[in-house]
């Protein structure tokens, strides 16, 4: 009988135990979804395609980009299962809110739009296009780009 009450105790310990593992695992769920959900909403980066790069970004013509903005702006070309990519992706919405009245910020998926990434040469991601205006050569840079790095094409190249 005493091994019965010992059982019943270590299963009631046991359910214990999970339930409050369960209740607290789902709650915490429940809250990162929820800050993604408003980083989505918050977002000022601009997805583009190959259209839209076309309409409302550069034109391409003899091989040279010139940019049609009205203000500077950044284009991240990335691709969803690039690690660096992925790092990049929090410090250019970081930066897009930062300089929002003053500053474009875009993201084109290679994937999505290879005949642009063709057309332009991007054979490494993530790569950067940074455009000042519509006079300037555009600065492209591949790789990965710190947040100190992108503030510095930023103050010394786009906002100089």
């Amino acid at each position: 009988m005493k091994n019965g009450c010992n059982m019943k105790v270590r299963y009631f310990n046991f359910l214990l135990i999970f339930s409050f593992i369960f209740l607290f695992s789902c709650g915490e769920k429940q809250t990162v979804k929820t800050e993604e959900n408003k980083i989505i909403n918050q977002s000022k980066v601009i997805d583009a395609d190959t259209k839209y790069f076309i309409d409302k970004i550069a034109k391409i013509e003899n091989n040279a980009l010139t940019y049609i903005g009205d203000k500077p702006a950044i284009v991240d070309f990335y691709a969803s299962w690039c690690g660096p990519c992925k790092k990049l992706s929090p410090i250019m919405e970081k930066m897009s809110k930062k300089y929002e009245d003053k500053v474009y910020f875009y993201k084109i998926d290679v994937d999505k739009s290879s005949d642009l990434a063709n057309v332009l040469g991007i054979t490494a991601i993530p790569t950067l296009i940074f455009f000042s205006d519509s006079t300037s050569s555009p600065i492209i840079m591949q790789g990965f780009m710190s947040e100190t790095e992108i503030e510095h094409y930023i103050s010394s190249y786009l906002l100089k």
